[in-house]
């Protein structure tokens, strides 16, 4: 598929190109540029009226090496050009340079074989909302439009550049026209969202200004909050990881970079546990703990998704066992035997029933078991994992009984496996009941 990113529109506010204004750290052509990249899209045209210079010198600053980016010609008669139009028959990807949309929203167009412009009517949006963008009219509604649709380049290249016209708005319209109002109202897709686990209706940011950045960087930030937690990850972690996010978001730094931060925090955290320097361990496991949500915001907020992020979850528990072997090591150094080798012992088996029992769950149900329903996800909140582990063990090191909090923890994960195995073995065999029927 062919992509085309509309860089015409002028910001009235500021004068300059308003898909050069930059939101979170990168201009939205940038982010349009990668969320193509992220659909695989190979070759992307870009629709340039003036500041041809500005165009060309922000491509130039991408390190996109996967991706050839052209701007686009005009023909004597004022119409949109490119070779990259005579590649194809199939409909073409096209954005408004002007809209930040849910990151949902883009695969619903990859590969479509018709055309279609998403829309969000205009009763749905607030108030101070409904004179932003491009207003359409289609199904004797009012719409806006969320900048993404499906176009032919029949409908492209009808558009007549030598008039004083919105090019999105011209777009949309020859879609509607062409081929009977052909739309996808975003306001009745399902708003479940798998990635991050819950309702999340669909987003749409039209940026005027720089002024926009704030409330942008605001609803970028909500969306890119899981919801299924545990208790120390929602009250006390993720208002942190919101307040650093939103400013980090704002500097060069890339998702994997803080990913080796945290790592390296992590095992310095190690070191303490099995020197016996339980304070400063137990500060540098919390800090892991926020840390550890901030590459995920960054990657969503900034559009940075990789394949190392998703090795993230190997190397959590790597140093989460690390953790408790070290602790184990500093209580056999001080006389308790071979106890905490064998209670380090238990917390590694039950892990290892952890991943058979939700991977098993996965593959048969097709979602996670602490999703499922609402009783798995009210226990998520004060179930064992890594962080109510760590909050747990504090008041035991406060008060010198590591040992002591070592053995709870383990009996709490012992507690935590058995109910997912009850809850596991409940689902499937009303599953397997229901197929036998």
């Amino acid at each position: 598929m062919i992509g085309v990113i509309d860089c015409s529109a002028i910001s009235r506010k500021e004068n300059s190109l308003t898909s050069l204004i930059r939101i979170a750290g990168i201009t939205i052509l940038e982010r349009q540029v990668r969320i193509m990249r992220r659909l695989e899209i190979k070759k992307i045209a870009l629709i340039v009226r003036s500041d041809r210079e500005k165009i060309e010198k922000e491509i130039k600053r991408f390190s996109f090496k996967d991706v050839k980016i052209e701007i686009t010609t005009l023909t004597e008669e004022g119409r949109i050009n490119s070779p990259f139009f005579a590649e194809t028959s199939k409909p073409i990807l096209y954005f408004d340079g002007c809209s930040i949309f849910d990151e949902r929203l883009p695969e619903r167009f990859y590969e479509i074989d018709r055309q279609l412009a998403a829309l969000i009517p205009e009763e749905t949006l607030l108030i101070n909302q409904r004179d932003k963008g491009v207003r359409i009219e289609a199904d004797r509604k009012n719409f806006r439009f969320t900048g993404i649709a499906a176009v032919s380049t029949g409908s492209l290249k009808a558009v007549d550049m030598r008039k004083e016209i919105n090019v999105s708005e011209e777009v949309v319209n020859n879609i509607i026209k062409d081929t009977g109002s052909p739309i996808l109202d975003i306001s009745e897709l399902s708003t479940y969202n798998y990635d991050l686990r819950r309702d999340q209706s669909y987003t749409w940011i039209y940026i005027e200004s720089r002024n926009d950045n704030h409330r942008a960087k605001k609803e970028l930030l909500n969306n890119a909050q899981k919801s299924v937690l545990d208790w120390p990850a929602w009250f006390i972690h993720r208002p942190i990881e919101k307040w650093i996010t939103y400013h980090i978001c704002e500097w060069p730094i890339t998702p994997n970079q803080i990913t080796l931060i945290n790592i390296v925090v992590a095992f310095i955290a190690t070191y303490f546990f099995a020197t016996g320097h339980l304070l400063p361990a137990m500060i540098f496991a919390v800090a892991t703990g926020i840390i550890d949500g901030l590459d995920g915001k960054q990657a969503r907020v900034k559009v940075m998704m990789s394949k190392i992020g998703k090795l993230e979850e190997v190397s959590d528990r790597i140093y989460e066992y690390s953790w408790y072997l070290a602790m184990a090591y500093f209580l056999v150094q001080r006389g308790f035997g071979t106890v905490p080798y064998i209670l380090f012992g238990f917390l590694f088996v039950f892990h290892a029933l952890d991943v058979a029992v939700s991977a098993t769950f996965k593959f048969k149900r097709h979602v996670q078991l602490d999703d499922f329903g609402q009783l798995e996800r009210n226990f998520r909140w004060i179930g064992s994992r890594r962080n109510t582990n760590i909050w747990t063990l504090i008041p035991f090191v406060l008060f010198g009984h590591l040992y002591e909090g070592l053995i709870f923890i383990t009996v709490y994960y012992g507690i935590t496996i058995a109910f997912k195995i009850w809850r596991a073995a409940v689902h499937l065999s009303k599953e397997s009941k229901r197929k036998a029927v």
